[in-house]
């Protein structure tokens, strides 16, 4: 499996829509995640979280939105896909270490 097809089917679908793709193979899995350019914050925000507003703003753009797993079975017509949930994210996050 290679990464070309994932990214060219992204910049085609939605150009524009993220700022940046992170795609991770392990073996026979892939893991895409999306980072978009995120909205102005409150104020209240800023202060609750005792950031500036650029701070803020660098910080959220390198928190990803974990978009969905494939499962490649060596066929390019055998594949499985699976949309991330909080839970699987901590799980993933575990067995990464």
């Amino acid at each position: 499996m290679t990464l070309r097809p994932i990214n060219a089917s992204s910049m085609n679908q939605d150009p524009g829509k993220f700022t940046r793709l992170d795609i991770r193979l392990r073996g026979a899995l892939c893991y895409i995640d999306a980072c978009t350019e995120p909205e102005a914050p409150s104020r209240r925000l800023f202060h609750a979280l005792d950031k500036t507003r650029q701070e803020y703003l660098d910080w959220v753009r390198e928190v990803p939105l974990h978009l969905c797993g494939l499962r490649y079975f060596d066929d390019e017509t055998a594949w499985s896909m699976a949309f991330i949930g909080e839970a699987a994210v901590q799980e993933l996050w575990v067995e990464a270490d």
